[in-house]
């Protein structure tokens, strides 16, 4: 079955041409909402998924550093 996810944060980092999202897992069949957490990162002139990070909760936020490019 295909994985549902809910954005949290989104942001665009225009050096590397890349979109990143904060998402979690929607919860389906019982889970815990809010768990699941993951980093996706695409390459945004070819809409392909690049990086991939999972993580247990939802993090607060997310920033792109304008000195070195890194999120």
């Amino acid at each position: 079955a295909l994985k549902q996810y809910e954005i949290q944060s989104m942001l665009f980092d225009p050096q590397h041409n890349r979109l990143a999202a904060l998402v979690i897992n929607h919860p389906q069949n019982g889970e815990v909402a809010g768990v699941g957490g993951r980093l996706l990162v695409y390459d945004a002139s070819q809409g392909t998924l690049v990086s991939e990070l999972e993580y247990g909760n939802k993090p607060p936020r997310m920033a792109l550093n304008p000195a070195n490019g890194r999120i």
